[in-house]
Formats: structure tokens, sequence, C-alpha cells
């Protein structure tokens, strides 16, 4: 499949958001993983969560991520780290006889195969090890962001909020309804961040849908953005939602 983030490294680099020190407290409620434990991340992309659960435990950590350019920025990123393990590869072509204590994905869970990701997690992890997924969801209710909004979907044919309710409640019961983990928690964190104009810009760019219509005809949909914007004041605040899945494997599987 082409990765629809390896042309936007440096866009998504600068402008996607990390996740809040508090989900990683909730985590270690659950998990209890120690400098001893052996964790791997999937979909590491720039490293945003990679640093975040790095710093946190300071485990050994076994990063993957298939796009070369992601991959690339990733190993320059943590090229004194000596904890940290990349590997260039989808998690559905990760060939290893480890098993892990936990297993975990911030925000790229869902680009995996269904028929294959639960299965295979269960598989790569220790009995009783921990499946541990997060997104982050941008909950866009500015006012500012409601006329963006009518430059995206001029019908008026689309609602956000609800989108990503559904998104996350799809989420939540996919893990809930694998036959592979038991739904330890449901977490759903809000915090607002505040953009300027250019990193905006850069959070749009490195969005899946950034190519959905054309070049040419996104950059002028950006030019307009970037035009409001600037007539607002060069700043849009976002309503971050980061929820959390936390899922225990079920050992009667093995």
């Amino acid at each position: 499949m082409n990765n629809p983030f390896n042309q936007v490294v440096d866009e998504y680099s600068n402008g996607r958001e990390g996740y809040p020190i508090e989900l990683y407290n909730l985590i270690q409620t659950y998990a209890s993983f120690t400098a001893e434990s052996s964790l791997l991340e999937i979909g590491g992309g720039t490293g945003l969560a990679s640093k975040e659960i790095a710093d946190f435990w300071n485990a050994r950590l076994s990063i993957l991520e298939p796009a070369p350019n992601l991959y690339k920025f990733s190993c320059n990123r943590f090229k004194d780290d000596k904890k940290i393990e990349l590997h260039n590869c989808s998690f559905e072509d990760y060939n290893t006889t480890e098993r892990y204590n936990g297993i975990l994905s911030a925000t790229a869970f869902h680009w995996l195969d269904k028929s294959v990701k639960y299965k295979k997690a269960h598989e790569r992890l220790n009995t009783n090890g921990f499946l541990i997924l997060y997104w982050n969801n941008y909950m866009m209710e500015d006012p500012t962001i409601q006329e963006i909004h009518k430059l995206y979907h001029p019908n008026g044919d689309y609602n956000l909020k609800l989108a990503i309710r559904n998104k996350i409640d799809t989420r939540r019961d996919e893990v809930a309804e694998s036959g592979y983990f038991k739904l330890l928690g449901h977490h759903e964190l809000t915090h607002p961040v505040v953009y300027d104009t250019n990193r905006y810009l850069n959070l749009l760019h490195s969005f899946s849908t950034s190519t959905d219509y054309g070049n040419d005809r996104m950059q002028v949909f950006y030019e307009h953005i970037a035009d409001y914007l600037h007539s607002v004041g060069d700043q849009i605040t976002i309503k971050m939602i980061a929820n959390l899945e936390v899922a225990q494997k079920l050992s009667m599987i093995d």
C-alpha cells in the first residue's frame, strides 16, 4: 500500500501534536512497565510517540515504520539511543520470535489489516501482555474552524463531531470484540492546543486526506485557509481528544 505520509515528513513532524502525560500515567496504572520491559511500537512515524514512550519508561523499545522517509527521519532522531531499535517494515511483515511485555500504537493501528493485526499482536505478547492503542483526534470547535470547514464542505454535509465520535466508538468496540484481548479501560483525554497559521497548514498537509483532491486544488484550498487565518490574527485553537484503549492478552487462546 502506498503510504500517504511518506512525502510529508517535515509537515508531519512540525504539525502533529504529541500526547498528554496523563495518558502515559493512565497506561502505567494498568501495565506497570519498567526499564526492564520489552516494548514494541507499531507505526512509529517521525518518532513523536516513540520519544514519549522512551522518556516515560526507558524500556527496550522496538519501533516498526514501513514508510522509508519516516523511517530515515526516526533513525536520525534516535541514532544515539542504544535502547531503541528501528525496523523499516509493517507489522504484518515483521518477522520475529520475540515476545513483548507491551505492544503500543499511536494513531496508527487503524491502518493495519484487521484480519491479521489482533491475532499477530496476541502471538507477539507475553502471557498477560498488554495491547495499548491511542489516537489523537482533532476536534475543531473554535469559531474560526467553523469557517474553515465551510471551505472544506461548502454544502454543509459533514458533521466532524459525529464523525470523530463514531471513530472513537468503532475503535474501542473493535478491540473489545477482537476475540484476542480483554478491554480493560477506555479513556478520553481532552486538552486545547493553540496553532499558528504555519503550523496549522503543516497539520493539514500531514493528514492522509491532503491528496484526495489533487495537488493543484489542495494548494488553492490551503491558500484560502492561510488568507482567512491571517485575517483573524494568525491563531487557531484546536480541541484535542486523545482516546486510549488498554487491553490485555486473553490467555485461553494460547
